[in-house]
């Protein structure tokens, strides 16, 4: 630990806060958002799980043990770090940013421990773990968060973030190891998976409706869509709702709240939310200058 560390005046003792994790032993996810010079409230996971932290931005993550706090080591994106339970952890940020914070429990990882698993859990330091695809499915579940009614996409990304991690701690010899740049999506999956969103515009669509009707899994199907496409495919299925909206005032004489639901939004307010932001206006002025240019 550096001197200025070490000289630094401690900080009033925060509550330490004990996410919920859900029943079944599934794992539950957090997206945390700091501005610079902020320090996060301790965090602990329960009994029986494990806190992963994966950053967004520049901070120093600390751990209390001993009655003390301890510094574990800088860390941002790219980078991840993992608690045992019980043990209280907070974040000092020198940026603004974010970051997720699972809580796993120890039954999630049986089928997947590894020697090299466990080693990282029990370090207790910071971690750069170098893979674009974890750092882009950790991008999608942030941005998941922020998106209204998504929660069961969040979930599906969240288990894709622990497979991939998972994967990435297998005991293989690092230099046994191939890096593989992502393949585009086929043209004939892609054509299955907009035929499959064209038929489902008026309900609710998952990655995981989405993977299937390409027949392959979530995990593969989110960076091989990205790479042929340059898009999300939850931001593909929001232009997609979108373009049908358009249409169907273009053709019929519907109100916003009967568009909304016809295009698989679940309010109206939503539905006025997405169309802003591909639109760049409401829908509401957009039919009326549709309406004068049709006069």
């Amino acid at each position: 630990m550096s001197s200025a560390a070490a000289h630094r005046p401690s900080l009033p003792q925060a509550p330490v806060l004990h996410p919920l994790v859900p029943a079944m032993g599934q794992p539950s996810a957090r997206v945390l958002h700091y501005q610079a010079g902020q320090v996060s409230d301790p965090i602990e996971a329960p009994d029986g799980a494990v806190a992963l932290r994966f950053p967004f931005g520049t901070c120093r993550i600390a751990a209390h043990a001993n009655d003390r706090w301890t510094y574990c080591g800088e860390a941002a994106a790219g980078y991840a770090h993992a608690a045992p339970p019980r043990q209280p952890v907070r974040t000092e940020w020198s940026s603004d940013g974010e970051e997720i914070l699972l809580i796993v429990p120890h039954d999630y990882w049986r089928e997947n421990i590894s020697a090299r698993m466990r080693s990282f859990l029990a370090r207790g330091v910071p971690r750069r773990h170098r893979d674009a695809v974890l750092h882009q499915l950790l991008r999608l579940l942030v941005q998941a968060t922020m998106d209204d009614g998504q929660s069961s996409y969040a979930a599906q990304l969240t288990e894709a973030v622990l497979m991939r991690s998972a994967m990435l701690c297998a005991d293989v010899p690092p230099r046994a190891r191939v890096e593989r740049r992502h393949q585009a999506l086929p043209a004939f999956r892609m054509a299955r998976t907009k035929h499959y969103v064209q038929q489902h515009l008026s309900g609710p669509v998952t990655l995981n409706d989405m993977a299937t009707a390409a027949g392959i899994s979530p995990m593969h199907f989110a960076a091989q869509f990205r790479e042929a496409t340059g898009k999300r495919p939850h931001d593909y299925l929001l232009e997609q709702r979108i373009h049908r909206a358009k249409e169907l005032m273009e053709t019929r004489h519907l109100s916003l709240y009967d568009v909304a639901v016809a295009t698989g939004f679940n309010t109206q307010a939503h539905f006025c939310t997405v169309f802003k932001r591909f639109a760049g206006t409401t829908p509401g002025q957009w039919r009326m200058r549709f309406d004068d240019m049709a006069a």
